[in-house]
């Protein structure tokens, strides 16, 4: 998590010139969309249960906003749902999707976090969308 202010120096951590510190945060940025993450807020890989909370562009456009209950923006692109628009699932729809990819956004002018989602059950066309299931 981020966090406002200073923060402690760790044991052996080693001095960096600005320059370097600059080379070493550009590769980075250079290399961020290419490398996959594993690790973060929520794995790739990891199950979780969503709230579909907005269609932003409209039905069928682009995908669909979801609320998981953590921090940064989570999506589905239209790519992983239902061909048809009216078997995608409306605003308010519940159900369970995987951590498919995550993207780290760190200009200091527009920090974000986006986890992309698919859902893990779609139902047959014209059928309702499934809740999460027991484990």
């Amino acid at each position: 998590m981020l966090t406002d202010g200073p923060v402690e120096v760790p044991p052996g951590a080693e001095d960096v010139t600005g320059a370097e510190f600059e080379r070493a945060w550009e590769t980075a940025r250079r290399h961020r969309r290419f490398t996959r993450r594993r690790t973060g807020p929520v794995p790739e890989g990891s199950l979780v249960t969503g709230t579909v909370t907005a269609l932003p562009w409209g039905p069928g456009l682009t995908g669909l906003v979801v609320d998981i209950d953590r921090p940064g923006r989570a999506f589905v692109d239209i790519g992983q749902l239902p061909p048809r628009g009216e078997d995608r699932p409306p605003v308010g729809t519940v159900t369970e999707f995987e951590v498919v990819r995550i993207h780290f956004d760190v200009r200091p002018e527009r920090p974000d976090l986006e986890i992309r989602l698919r859902p893990t059950a779609v139902p047959p066309p014209g059928g309702p969308w499934p809740r999460r299931g027991p484990r």
